[in-house]
């Protein structure tokens, strides 16, 4: 099935932006490729859509050098403008010193389709980008650093072996890295830069968290931080061992979303200090935000949004009048490990911060009745077993909220990152799914009950 996309008339190629094939040949003719380098797969990564403005993707592409049997993956970070804005950055993309890539291209422009495109490590924003891409420096400094930091102030690094996971472009870059020491041991390790340079704030609360008795006790379990490094722009962390709960076949979802919720209850008891705080001010000027970006978009979800926005204006004041908790602030199945020994961790840190539990808990919620819209499953056994996680949650010492007030912050959490993210991060398959989600925020403001989801599913449908 063909995906549906916006149509934006100050945008016109976002579908070409968007379709790999086609991004695939538009490279190998104008993509200034060194000779016998040519592109053999593209595959779009990461989208960030702003309605009558601009349209970054990311893509990786699978190089091939036939003669040489050469093979490399190149990110390659593109801003699809509107009004000939490509030009201007254009311009000042190449004011600056660009870093030589393996198959040639630094900095492109296209001015028929009003792009630039940034060959990796070239990134107008991210300083961690040139470190990255400075292999020399990285393997002789940066990364023995890092082992000093694992072992000890005299280990030394053998070996290393380094790879680019993750690249939101002018925004975050996660790279993972193989470190072998002269002791013979071995370690996994990752790096996460981000334009704001919120590293040394995510350092402290998670170096807060591994201090904290939950997780010398084994209740609070979470990736040990390594340090900052400012010359790098790169916050290091040892790699959690383990797959995404997602991921993962479960045969005792039962147990699985009760452990869960005691996780969850370990971290928020923590008593962390974090320079972000999540507040009602700040949530009552996001209202307004997702309103305008999202009516841009489609003019069709309008009605909607003005009684979705209208509901919850109000109704987001409740949220806050509880106590401050250590927040995840990204809370879903992908940013919880299960390790080989079947023990629950949490990753992706970044979003740390304080604020009222409901906000998680809502998250979580919302994140399962999304996955049911996206995969057809059961929305009844979803929420059975959030109730399951809930149970687990005030076993461990939790405060479970009022179904009336967790029926409010999923619906909260149903506009401002569901909706929001399959709007605007543009992955297959999600953006028809907005209407629907917001027909189910709708739904659980008006009933302030969970038991109303089903509901809103049979309605959509």
């Amino acid at each position: 099935m063909t995906d549906a996309w916006p149509i934006d008339p100050m945008l016109p190629h976002l579908a070409l932006a968007l379709d790999g094939g086609a991004m695939q040949r538009h490279f190998t003719s104008h993509g200034g490729l060194a000779p016998g380098w040519s592109v053999r797969e593209c595959r779009v990564e990461r989208v960030k859509y702003r309605p009558r403005r601009n349209l970054s993707v990311a893509y990786r592409l699978e190089l091939r050098h036939v003669r040489r049997g050469l093979r490399h993956d190149q990110f390659v970070a593109t801003r699809w403008c509107a009004d000939g804005e490509s030009l201007a950055r254009f311009a000042k993309a190449q004011g600056r010193p660009q870093l030589a890539t393996p198959a040639g291209p630094t900095v492109m422009h296209d001015a028929a389709l009003d792009v630039v495109a940034h060959w990796w490590p070239n990134d107008a924003r991210l300083a961690a980008a040139a470190a990255l891409g400075d292999g020399r420096r990285m393997h002789t400094q940066w990364l023995p650093e890092v082992a000093r930091m694992l072992a000890a102030p005299s280990a030394t690094l053998v070996q290393s072996q380094l790879e680019l996971v993750q690249l939101v472009p002018e925004h975050r870059v996660t790279a993972r890295a193989l470190l072998r020491l002269a002791d013979g041991s071995e370690h996994l390790v990752y790096a996460k830069g981000d334009a704001a340079q919120g590293g040394p704030v995510t350092q402290a609360a998670m170096q807060a968290l591994w201090d904290d008795p939950a997780r010398r006790r084994g209740t609070l379990h979470v990736p040990q931080p390594l340090g900052w490094q400012p010359g790098s722009g790169l916050h290091w962390q040892r790699a959690l061992v383990g797959d995404a709960l997602l991921d993962m076949p479960v045969r005792d979802p039962v147990d699985v979303h009760r452990r869960v919720g005691s996780l969850l209850a370990a971290l928020h008891q923590a008593p962390v200090q974090i320079a972000r705080t999540e507040s009602a001010v700040a949530a009552r000027m996001r209202l307004p935000e997702l309103h305008e970006t999202l009516s841009q978009i489609d003019a069709a979800w309008g009605p909607a949004l003005d009684r979705l926005t209208r509901a919850l204006g109000p109704a987001l004041a409740g949220l806050f009048d509880g106590a401050k908790v250590t927040l995840h602030g990204d809370l879903h199945p992908r940013n919880v490990l299960v390790a080989p020994d079947g023990r629950l961790g949490l990753v992706d840190l970044d979003s740390l911060r304080r604020g009222p539990a409901l906000l998680d808990l809502g998250a979580w919620a919302a994140d399962a009745l999304y996955r049911t819209h996206l995969g057809g499953g059961s929305i009844e056994t979803s929420v059975g077993l959030l109730r399951e996680l809930l149970r687990g949650y005030r076993h461990a010492g939790g405060s479970a909220p009022n179904e009336a007030d967790l029926a409010v912050a999923t619906a909260w959490q149903m506009l401002n990152q569901r909706a929001w993210r399959c709007a605007v991060n543009l992955k297959p398959g999600r953006y028809a799914l907005v209407r629907p989600l917001l027909e189910t925020a709708q739904l659980l403001l008006a009933t302030r009950s969970l038991n109303a989801a089903p509901h809103a599913r049979k309605a959509a449908a």
